[in-house]
């Protein structure tokens, strides 16, 4: 095993090719640099050593933002084990070629309610955004921004920020992803003045169609209680043949 700090790292896995090759074959530990050890550090993004095959990517988890947020979805995929097994073509020794093949996915999403979120415990809220976003190596994340209002313990799509006929309430956002075994969906809540209300990460790999239910957490990934998103997914994936090198 092999130790580099994020800075350091950062210069080896612009040649992604290379650190693929290697980290078939050792692995790679990655811790953050020197210089942001303290409380109020913040945390580096750990999708781009993800994606050329770092097993170990070390974040400080005193820092409560959307890094620690992102890395604690992607060990849920696995019933929090703390082991997820990377994609073929970063462990197959035989896929040597300068094309890969990745799971290509569009995600179409409607929010459809929420549920119990407050901003703090003696504060309640009259409205709420969620902003739903694709995370992925190359920091060009699709957003999509909605408003909801809340009824008692429970919320609803605010129709007054709709058009006049009410089609945005049947308006899907579409999101998509160029690889996903690596990208995750990332939902976070916030109130009209941009305070934190609840946040919520999943791997792109384990998304089904349907009507689902969207367990939020707070800024330290603990369990909000009773606190939900309802959304309507549409998600489609396929194939895409991707020159990385």
């Amino acid at each position: 095993m092999i130790s580099l700090s994020n800075a350091k790292a950062t210069t080896f896995c612009s040649d992604v090719r290379a650190m693929l090759l290697f980290n078939r074959a050792h692995f790679t530990r990655i811790y953050p640099d020197f210089s942001r050890r303290s409380w109020s550090s913040y945390n580096f993004e750990p999708i781009p050593y993800w994606f050329t095959g770092c097993q170990l990517v070390a974040l400080n988890f005193q820092t409560p933002d959307r890094p620690m947020h992102i890395n604690a979805g992607r060990f849920a995929a696995n019933g929090g084990c703390g082991y997820v097994l990377m994609p073929n073509y970063m462990r197959s020794f035989y896929a040597n070629t300068s094309k890969i093949d990745t799971k290509a996915v569009v995600l179409k999403i409607r929010v459809l309610a929420v549920r119990n979120l407050r901003a703090n415990q003696s504060k309640s809220i009259s409205k709420v955004q969620v902003k739903a976003t694709i995370v992925n190596r190359q920091k060009l994340p699709g957003n999509q921004t909605c408003s909801t209002i809340i009824n008692g313990p429970c919320g609803i799509w605010d129709s007054k920020q709709s058009s006049k006929n009410s089609d945005q309430l049947h308006t899907y956002h579409r999101l998509q992803s160029d690889d996903g075994d690596v990208d995750l969906l990332y939902f976070e809540v916030l109130t009209d003045n941009e305070e934190f209300c609840g946040q919520s990460t999943i791997p792109l790999s384990s998304l089904r169609s349907g009507i689902r239910s969207v367990q939020l957490y707070d800024k330290f990934n603990e369990y909000l209680d009773m606190s939900a998103l309802l959304v309507d997914l549409i998600f489609k994936a396929g194939i895409l043949f991707f020159n990385i090198f």
